[in-house]
């Protein structure tokens, strides 16, 4: 079985994606700046693609804010096998993660609704790309064959 979700991120970063065709796996949290709560690092635990099935981010804390980069400006929806979509929290403390350090990080995300996907996710899942103009979702691509623009 397949399932819709939805992967943000910001404008700037689009055209590399877009050009790589898939979405790449990033830092996954494993590791905490506290030295308390090991392990204690960056890039401790596995690479992954943070996806939702929350379709505005803007309406659900998912952890975006903060950023350089506004990440709640573009929405990917993802057509992903279930086998894929993995539920972060239980996904995380498999991994290793302190309970202490995914409770704080939870504080600024839904974690019920907050996943991962280990793998890079291609072009082909790919549903379509939305921007956020003028408050409202603009169509940038679909997988129905039209080009970004």
């Amino acid at each position: 079985m397949s399932r819709i979700m939805y992967h943000y991120t910001s404008g700037h970063h689009l055209p590399l994606i877009y050009s790589d065709e898939k979405l790449k796996t990033t830092e996954s949290n494993i590791g905490s700046p506290v030295p308390a709560w090991e392990p204690c690092g960056v890039r401790l635990g596995p690479d992954a693609v943070w996806v939702t099935d929350v379709d505005d981010a803007r309406a659900c804390p998912l952890g975006l804010a903060g950023s350089y980069f506004d990440k709640t400006e573009v929405r990917f929806t993802l057509e992903l096998g279930d086998e894929q979509v993995l539920p972060w929290i239980p996904w995380a403390l498999n991994q290793g993660a302190h309970p202490d350090w995914l409770a704080r990080l939870a504080e600024s995300c839904d974690p019920d609704r907050t996943f991962v996907v280990t793998q890079s996710i291609p072009i082909h899942q790919w549903v379509a790309i939305h921007g956020r103009s003028a408050g409202a979702w603009k169509e940038l691509w679909s997988r129905d064959g039209e080009e970004m623009s």
